[in-house]
This record gives structure tokens, sequence and C-alpha cells, in this order.
């Protein structure tokens, strides 16, 4: 996707009066994300992972995904919570402690769970 259509994105999100977005399922373009720290429009961001889990090998390329995506964007004003919930289902103590080592300065704000 060209980056002035990310661009026209969170530039329509703001217009709509949004102050936040969930980059949901997978990591987000860097670009997207250096218009929302632009804009102002804060965001939660969560692994990539979606509905059907698997076993350790699994889970483990999950939370080194996870610790990726927490070392390129966590230097993003915009991102303000990590989603370390797998399909709704409660925090996941691996990835709770994948966001605790990879940013803890702000762990508490944003490491987090969302219930439906």
């Amino acid at each position: 996707m060209p980056n002035g259509l990310h661009r026209r994105d969170a530039e329509q999100l703001k217009e709509m009066g949004c102050n936040w977005v969930r980059c949901s399922h997978y990591p987000h373009d860097p670009d997207f994300l250096d218009d929302l720290d632009e804009l102002g429009i804060m965001a939660l961001e969560e692994g990539p992972t979606w509905m059907k889990t698997g076993g350790k090998p699994w889970m483990d390329n999950l939370e080194k995904s996870f610790r990726s995506m927490i070392r390129r964007d966590r230097n993003h004003p915009s991102i303000i919570i990590w989603n370390s919930c797998i399909n709704h289902s409660g925090g996941n103590k691996q990835l709770i402690a994948a966001a605790t080592e990879e940013d803890p300065p702000v762990l508490a704000a944003r490491t987090t769970c969302l219930a439906r």
C-alpha cells in the first residue's frame, strides 16, 4: 500500500473524531504509525495471531514476532498499549513477560488484554 494511503486513512480517522485505533492481528506499517504519531491518535498494537493457537513451537514463534514488533515500534508515542492476549482469552503470561522485558518503562500502562 502506498504511504499516501496510510496517511489518508489516519486523516480520515482523525476527521471522524477517533482518538485511538486498534492495530489488530499484525504489526502495521511504520509509516501508518508515523502518521498516528503526527496526528495525535493513540494506538493499541497486538501480535500477529488470530483464532487458532498451537503448541510450544507456535507460541515461541508468536513471542519472537511480538518481541520484534515491540522493538520496532516502542519509540512511537502513539502506541499506548501492547495487547498481550490471544483471541480475547486473557493476558498470556509468555507475552506479558516478553513485553516486560522489551519495554519496561511503560509496562503497567501498555500491556493489557481487551475483554469482549
